[in-house]
């Protein structure tokens, strides 16, 4: 590993405990997702504090919207835990941001120009999916509208469930893409054009509708005996335990997140590439 390298990483480890002690300490984070996120500054880091900073910002403004609302979202439950983000949903989040990472670092490294901005914005539409999902599910959750299926938008659904959607929902998820974009343009306006914005954009929303598409056909569904009501919770909010109802057991939503961002952001490494 060479010096600049070696120098990222440490610097992107000492920012990734300060950070998570911080987010530990105020119930952000559980204990093993902040181990993790400081695997993940440290690992994020090594490709420049720019790609570390779009990262954090997303974590930060991610975790306002989280607490934005909470009352409401919890009682149609759609909230996060009051314990914080597990180390699961971190990984469902930045897993595929690291990959592109490294990848970047590698392509830096040894001089692979052709693969330099192909490889980056991969990376910052990794990061500008999981935004536009936050931001659908978060802002989305507070419609006075019941969420509609995706797929089937004449059936509506309970808020929290995946596969819903709502216009104030799609409008937040826009929203987010757009500004992980201009942010990313913004760091980086000496090497990206207009062009590269646009795609952003364009392949965040589009990933935010992949996981929902994801998230609606193949997730792990639940069905409560007592309210009949389906819900993706082991045990419903009225505190009985609810029964398999439909889905892939082993598709959760951190398992939607990542599918749906690693193959929109192969995607658009490929769409450059070509």
């Amino acid at each position: 590993m060479s010096g600049v390298l070696l120098k990222n990483f440490f610097e992107g480890l000492v920012l990734g405990l300060v950070l998570a002690y911080i987010s530990y300490k105020k119930e952000v984070i559980t204990k093993k997702a902040a181990v993790t996120s400081i695997a993940i500054s440290s690992l994020i880091f090594l490709s420049g504090w720019k790609n570390f900073l779009i990262l954090l910002a997303f974590f930060t403004l991610s975790t306002l919207l989280t607490f934005f609302g909470y009352d409401v979202k919890r009682r149609k439950e759609a909230a996060e835990s009051s314990h914080g983000r597990e180390w699961t949903q971190i990984i469902g989040a930045g897993g595929i941001t690291i990959l592109w990472s490294l990848i970047n670092v590698y392509v830096s490294y040894y001089n692979l120009k052709e693969y330099y901005i192909p490889s980056l914005l991969a990376l910052i539409a990794s990061i500008a999916i999981s935004n536009a999902d936050t931001w659908a599910a978060e802002i989305g959750a507070l419609s006075k509208n019941n969420p509609r299926l995706v797929y089937k938008p004449w059936q509506t659904v309970d808020t929290g469930i995946s596969g819903g959607v709502t216009l104030l929902g799609e409008i937040a998820s826009l929203s987010g893409s757009v500004f992980i974009s201009l942010l990313s343009y913004l760091l980086y306006s000496d090497i990206l054009e207009v062009h590269h914005v646009a795609m952003l954009i364009i392949i965040g929303w589009i990933g935010e509708v992949l996981d929902s598409l994801i998230g609606g056909l193949l997730q792990v569904k639940y069905y409560c005996e007592k309210c009949h009501k389906v819900t993706e919770k082991r045990i419903h909010k009225c505190g009985t335990p609810t029964r398999y109802y439909k889905g892939i057991r082993w598709i959760k939503n951190e398992t939607t997140n990542f599918l749906s961002s690693l193959m929109t952001s192969i995607a658009i490494f490929l769409l450059l590439l070509l």
